[in-house]
């Protein structure tokens, strides 16, 4: 009953939802603060690099997690 048989729309949903929340979070200094607009390209990189960091190691780390 709880088997689940394609996860791929809900791995196509957390991808964009990831990539939403880098946008976002990138743009929300530059909106608030004001300031030259390289301000949101450093927050880009900085936000891009942790979530490339996330969607690299969480799914090793939970399938290893799950397989004991």
């Amino acid at each position: 009953v709880f088997a689940i048989s394609d996860l791929t729309p809900i791995m196509y949903t957390i991808v964009i939802a990831i990539g939403i929340l880098t946008v976002a979070n990138a743009v929300a200094p530059k909106f608030a603060e004001g300031g030259h607009n390289l301000k949101i390209v450093t927050y880009m990189s900085i936000t891009s690099l942790i979530s490339g960091i996330v969607l690299f190691v969480v799914p090793k780390v939970t399938s290893a997690l799950l397989s004991i």
